[in-house]
């Protein structure tokens, strides 16, 4: 008796060729070599770049940042951000669009703002498009010229941050009200300086709202009467857990149970330096007989 396994795996194999026929398998990569020179050809464009990945044959995924001229104002950036999102390529992916652009912050000094926007597919031209990227422009205008101390505004689609030069947890409060209208933001870092990892931070995770922000700054000003401060993380509440407070402190409290009783109080985790080890002094030790 013939096997038909040889004559299965042909037609197998030839539907796949047949499949495949016509479509670019590195997209991504087609993608990033169709849009960079569109881009090229606008003049309104201080700046950009086009990357992107082949996320599966015939699949791929990217990113766009953009920076917008200075000169432009919030009728021109709005149809300048649309016009990147409308435009369609042969070989189109989906694709974050991050659209930077100058403002002003709290004290008058210009620094730099964008916008997001998650181009799932070409944007249609309406209205209503035009009035959703019109909404995210003025959330950055106002993100920037709500604290004096603003240094720039990063818009992403998981993460979002804000560099700034004064204390973290008051940006967040003033932010909220701002942030909670921004349904296309998950998690804004805050943090003072350019460098979120070793500076004062705050993490809210906008997705969720901002339980536990009032909470932490209380808690926040309650250590401070009992111990130098030189460093917090303050993180919101997320689904299951209380806000955490994460402190470096110059010198520790004799005895830290009541402030960590008090912020478990107003359900904020209350996260302390463990204290260095003691090594005994050999000297100090008494002497075998």
């Amino acid at each position: 008796m013939h096997s038909h396994r040889g004559i299965r795996v042909a037609v197998a194999a030839l539907l796949v060729v047949v499949g495949s026929a016509g479509c670019t398998l590195n997209k991504g990569t087609a993608f990033e070599q169709q849009f960079t020179p569109f881009l090229e050809d606008r003049d309104r464009l201080e700046s950009f770049d086009v990357s992107a990945s082949n996320d599966l044959p015939g699949y791929g995924s990217g990113t766009v940042d953009v920076v917008l001229d200075d000169d432009l104002d919030d009728d021109e950036l709005v149809e300048e951000i649309f016009q990147i999102a409308h435009h369609e390529v042969d070989d189109q992916v989906g694709y974050d669009l991050h659209a930077g652009f100058a403002t002003e912050n709290g004290a008058g000094q210009v620094v730099s703002t964008s916008v997001f926007v998650n181009v799932h597919a070409p944007m249609p031209d309406t209205e209503e498009n035009r009035q959703l990227i019109a909404d995210r422009v003025e959330r950055g205008r106002a993100i920037a010229a709500a604290d004096a101390g603003m240094q720039e505004f990063t818009a992403g689609s998981f993460r979002s941050s804000v560099s700034t030069t004064s204390d973290p947890l008051e940006v967040a409060l003033a932010l909220r009200p701002i942030l909670e209208e921004a349904d296309e933001l998950e998690t804004v870092v805050i943090s003072h300086g350019d460098d979120p990892s070793s500076a004062d931070r705050v993490e809210m995770r906008v997705d969720l709202g901002f339980d536990g922000l009032t909470d932490l700054v209380a808690v926040l000003e309650l250590v401070r009467q009992s111990a130098p401060v030189t460093r917090y993380v303050a993180e919101t509440a997320a689904r299951g857990q209380s806000a955490t407070l994460t402190l470096d402190l110059a010198t520790l409290p004799a005895d830290p149970r009541p402030l960590v009783d008090a912020a478990s109080a107003r359900d904020v985790a209350l996260v302390l330096p463990t204290p260095a080890p003691v090594t005994p002094d050999p000297a100090a030790s008494p002497s075998s007989p």
